[in-house]
């Protein structure tokens, strides 16, 4: 499984980044990047994961949850609902149409000039 302390990892080596650099600039210990780095500890305020992706050149979404995450937002909605179970397909089949319904007769009254 891919964690932040791992994309943290590559990313800082790809950079050609110490830990060190790491902790400088961010104002804080080269054992709590250390921690990152191994799984023991997660960045936890929001301005050093904003800080370390602007550092390492990616994203803040990227740092915090990785490529499947990223890969996941890209996919269309059809490709998503695929993703779910049958059940769930059904249920958003018939929430699409009911928004398809309302949308209908929406257009249907701007057409009529706003008649019933």
């Amino acid at each position: 499984m891919d964690t932040i302390g791992m994309r943290l990892l590559k990313t800082r080596k790809a950079k050609g980044l110490t830990q060190g650099d790491l902790a400088q600039a961010l104002g804080i210990s080269i054992n709590n990047v250390s921690k990152w780095e191994r799984g023991l500890a997660e960045p936890r305020k929001p301005e050093h994961i904003e800080k370390l992706a602007k550092l390492l050149g990616v994203s803040k979404v990227y740092l915090a949850f990785g490529e499947d995450y990223l890969e996941t937002t890209k996919k269309s909605t059809a490709d998503k609902l695929e993703m779910l179970s049958a059940d769930y397909q059904e249920l958003a089949e018939k929430f699409v149409n009911m928004l398809l319904e309302q949308q209908s007769k929406k257009n249907a009254e701007q057409t009529n000039g706003g008649k019933k």
